[in-house]
């Protein structure tokens, strides 16, 4: 079964390669793009197809991408929960590709083979990005340092198996590493005030957060720079801000009761309302925009 690296590789060979040229869409049908060793065992498979061309590319190598190596944190919210986790490890997958021919006349086989590596280079280098079903993945089309076990590679194959050409391909993906849970969030705190010796003399201020989001997207995005206002249930203004590049807002220094949060932003002409109770009993400030 293709990898979905394997399985976009397969597509981008078979939708713009026609130098194998033995129909279907691109001129190429599944079984000439093979992901198994380049052994006796394949090159005996490339005789019943018509003509008898093939590309194999096989995977050799996967290895971490230092260069790309981040020790960042990166901290949000989940159900509630602040996390953090690191920047995905970076791996670099390793192909060799090579061209196939299994005519007997062996000018005619050497002349085919170049062709078919040929187009498979600038099909590569014209892509630029391998496209798959979670976004586009850097790709690296013969670098500098080639292959440099080559020599030990078609010796591995199999006695007498000749030596030939081959692309180094170098696909990067990245590897999301586990989430781990810091603290739950904060999103309200409390403050007494009372004079000293007087119990009675006690009242509360409290501080409310909350993020602000935007769902005409998916999945939804803290929205920055909006303006958000908090107003009593008979709309007098109390206190106005506006969020952060995370979208979150804090107002500090209310009174318990009933309240009203305005948000406003360029995008939103008429600012939706929202009715709150300070403190909310579920603890959640959050102001979404349609």
């Amino acid at each position: 079964m293709d990898t979905e690296i394997d399985a976009a590789l397969r597509a981008l060979f078979t939708e713009r390669m026609t130098s194998l040229g033995a129909g279907g869409p691109g001129g190429v049908v599944p079984e000439q793009i093979g992901f198994g060793p380049p052994d006796a065992r394949w090159a005996g498979d490339i005789n019943p197809l018509a003509p008898k061309l093939a590309l194999n590319v096989y995977l050799v190598d996967l290895r971490e991408n230092r260069t790309l190596r981040s020790n960042e944190r990166i901290t949000s919210v989940q159900a509630g929960r602040t996390v953090r986790q690191q920047a995905p490890a970076r791996v670099d997958w390793h192909y060799v590709i090579s061209a196939w021919s299994a005519s007997s006349d062996r000018r005619t086989a050497t002349q085919a083979e170049h062709a078919v590596l040929s187009e498979a280079v600038s099909v590569l280098v014209q892509a630029q990005v391998l496209t798959t079903a979670d976004g586009e993945l850097p790709i690296e089309v013969a670098p500098p340092g080639g292959f440099p076990d080559i020599a030990d590679f078609w010796a591995s194959m199999g006695e007498g198996h000749r030596w030939r050409p081959v692309i180094l391909l170098i696909v990067t993906t990245g590897v999301v590493r586990a989430a781990e849970a810091v603290a739950p969030e904060v999103t309200t705190r409390f403050t007494e005030y009372r004079i000293t010796g007087e119990p009675n003399s006690a009242h509360t201020r409290i501080q409310i957060a909350g993020v602000v989001r935007d769902t005409g997207l998916a999945p939804p995005v803290p929205v920055a720079g909006a303006w958000v206002q908090l107003e009593t249930a008979g709309l007098a203004p109390v206190a106005a801000t506006r969020t952060n590049n995370r979208g979150e807002f804090t107002f500090l220094d209310v009174a318990p009761g009933a309240y009203r949060l305005r948000v406003r932003t360029a995008h939103h002409v008429e600012p939706p309302v929202t009715p709150i109770t300070v403190p909310e009993p579920t603890g959640r400030y959050d102001l979404v925009l349609p």
